[in-house]
């Protein structure tokens, strides 16, 4: 496939060896992009300045070696020539070939995928020699406007025009590769005898249309752009040049790649004596471990069943030739893992390795085993405490807004959940602000709404402000049921999130053999009051639905997921979710969405178009910090606050996260932990 070849390429250059950070993110040169990629797992914040107008904020990140989403803010300082000072937009670039002796690597990508000011697609190809990195591609939209080349996708029929006005233009899909002519760009990077330094030039295909149709005093300038990108460490890349022939350009970019952290954790598990939570059947001592539950998911869920083997087999009964850990998630199991008792004692000290117990073990349903197994009356698992509380800090910051360049909410959540018995959940929570500016919420601008009666999250500041400082964010009740071996169950009522309440209701098929589970999910939900009142509002009622496909790769690293229905909104869409968990307990995750225009009461809006949004969140683990409970994490979220389009109901418990350490795909993906 061409993309494995492509994670292949991505493996062997280094992030010294890419042309560094392009001005809207994203490996390229400076306007045009290139075919390289970040190290793998890399995540890029940065923030640019370019001439009198553009002031940009930029996140990017690699989250497979073949693949590289960004995110961009770029602000106009006042007295810019436009109604609306900030522009944002997500774009993706895809892998499609590796470099070889006589082939160049190849990549697609979109650039602003829903539209705007800075949308554009290309194909872009490379080849190096020696110290120069060439670059050559083809630019559709905002990337092809010196034209010159007539679009051979016209060939095809249909989509001839591009709208010249991008407020206007077709939102999404619809308009890519489109329009009249296209142009081409390319360029070369230089890596100089100075460690980490490169000089750039390229010609541009971007002649900066729209800024002169808004301010008619200025001039096209010239395509060719110079500059230079350096890193003088690891995690710092500092960029500088000279743009259009007119305009100076300065940037700075940190660099973090989870692969490389050390993230101080919580305490690794340690179980209690004698045998934790098991029951000796026979020749055999079975234990049931919620991976996650002690420490949040600060170590992968291998590295925690495998101290679990090792602990069980070193304080087992005599006579005990086996020890097996069934993986739980509140009464739900999942996979279980069996191992001979003297090879896990002998791996523990250096005689043994991961794959040989592999070999000699098994994995199989978690059920069955349950199900052959008889418990003594009032059994309960020592390892599973029926009371779990996080405090976790949390900073929001609102992406897209047309207004303002910076909208943000911080704060930190205080967390809790009660096993009143093996199945049944209470989850409870506080959400304290502290700071937040979001009374700056852009709520005019009609292509980033859907216009619901009522609201659905366009009125979050309302919620915020209105409120005391402490916020009653949930208090629910779930009932989780295991109705087959290969299905669960959840419903749940109560206060959800602090803006929605009601009834919810899943059903998710994992096979347990598989890295692929098939979801269904409907909430019945009424908007709430803000503050620490339980009321709901009347004639808020709201249903939603999903059918959802998740995926896990095979080292257990990636999680993805499609969610299809119908949103808070009343609008159709669909959301793609791709999250990458690291060694170190880091997270990095990213989503799009898009849905229609029209809205659950039927009332439709000339200007409404299909609309499409997305963000990315980072988080960490914290439970390491003195007095800070052990599954407590540090979450960063970037993404559109107060939006009524694309919705879900925050809802506690769903079941495909909730299950996934006990998983066939994140137990096996993790197996290389097991003697960590």
């Amino acid at each position: 496939m061409p993309f494995l070849a492509a994670s292949m390429a991505g493996k062997v250059l280094s992030a010294a060896s890419t042309p560094g950070q392009a001005d809207l993110g994203g490996v390229g040169l400076m306007e045009t992009p290139s075919p390289r990629m970040m190290a793998d797992g890399t995540l890029a914040l940065g923030a640019g300045v370019s001439g009198p107008h553009y002031r940009s904020l930029i996140l990017a990140f690699q989250p497979l070696p073949w693949l590289e989403a960004t995110l961009h803010e770029t602000y106009w300082p006042q007295g810019a020539a436009t109604s609306l000072p900030v522009e944002g937009g997500i774009g993706v670039k895809a892998g499609v070939s590796a470099e070889s002796r006589w082939w160049p690597a190849l990549a697609v990508g979109v650039r602003d995928l829903a539209g705007g000011r800075f949308s554009g697609e290309y194909l872009v190809a490379a080849k190096r020699w020696y110290a120069l990195d060439v670059s050559l591609g083809l630019g559709w939209g905002r990337l092809g406007e010196s034209g010159g080349i007539g679009n051979p996708l016209n060939a095809l029929g249909g989509r001839y025009h591009r709208p010249r006005d991008p407020l206007t233009q077709p939102a999404g899909p619809p308009s890519w590769f489109t329009g009249g002519a296209i142009a081409p760009f390319g360029g070369v990077a230089w890596q100089t005898p100075v460690e980490g330094l490169v000089l750039k030039l390229e010609v541009s295909g971007d002649r900066r249309r729209l800024d002169r149709m808004q301010d008619p005093g200025q001039t096209p300038g010239t395509p060719v752009n110079v500059g230079l990108s350096w890193r003088p460490l690891e995690w710092l890349e500092l960029g500088a040049g000279f743009e259009h022939g007119r305009e100076a350009m300065a940037r700075a970019t940190l660099l973090i790649n989870g692969n490389d952290l050390t993230l101080p954790r919580p305490q690794a598990l340690e179980l209690p004596q004698p045998t934790p939570s098991a029951v000796v059947d026979g020749s055999r001592a079975i234990a049931w471990l919620e991976p996650d539950r002690d420490l949040g998911d600060a170590y992968p869920p291998g590295q925690v069943i495998g101290r679990a083997l090792r602990q069980m087999a070193e304080r087992a009964p005599a006579g005990v030739e086996e020890v097996t850990v069934v993986a739980n998630a509140r009464g739900l199991d999942g996979v279980a893992v069996s191992a001979l008792a003297g090879e896990v004692r002998g791996a523990g000290q250096g005689r043994g390795s991961a794959p040989e117990i592999r070999q000699s073990g098994r994995l199989e349903p978690g059920p069955a085993v349950s199900a052959q197994v008889p418990l003594p009356d009032g059994w309960r698992p020592e390892t599973a405490p029926p009371w779990r509380v996080r405090v976790n800090p949390r900073y929001q910051q609102s992406s897209f807004e047309s207004l303002e360049p910076v909208v943000y909410r911080f704060g930190f959540d205080v967390e809790s959940e009660l096993d009143v018995t093996p199945g049944l959940v209470f989850s409870h929570a506080i959400r304290t602000t502290l700071s937040h500016n979001l009374e700056a919420l852009d709520a005019s601008v009609v292509r980033s709404r859907v216009p619901s009666r009522p609201a659905v999250r366009s009125d979050l500041a309302w919620y915020v402000t209105a409120a005391p400082i402490n916020a009653l964010d949930r208090v629910a009740v779930s009932w989780l049921a295991q109705p087959a071996p290969e299905v669960t169950t959840r419903l749940s009522a109560g206060w959800f999130e602090e803006m929605f309440g009601g009834l919810s209701g899943e059903v998710l098929y994992r096979p347990w053999q598989r890295r692929w589970a098939l979801g269904a999910e409907v909430d019945a939900v009424r908007k709430r009051y803000p503050g620490l009142t339980l009321a709901l509002e009347p004639h808020t009622d709201v249903v939603s639905g999903f059918a959802s496909l998740y995926y896990q790769s095979a080292d257990g690293h990636v999680d993805s997921a499609l969610h299809v229905g119908r949103y808070l909104g009343g609008d159709g869409g669909a959301t793609l979710e791709l999250n990458r968990r690291f060694d170190s307990g880091m997270k990095l995750g990213g989503w799009v969405t898009g849905t229609g225009g029209a809205n659950r009461l039927g009332v439709e809006v000339p200007q409404q178009r299909d609309h499409y949004d997305g963000g990315l969140r980072l988080s960490f683990p914290l439970g390491a910090l003195p007095l800070v409970p052990a599954a407590s994490r540090f979450e960063a979220e970037f993404l559109p606050l107060g939006r009524d389009s694309g919705q879900r109901a925050d809802i506690p418990l769903r079941l495909e996260p909730l299950t996934r350490s006990s998983s066939y795909g994140a137990i096996s993906g993790s197996w290389g932990r097991l003697l960590d």
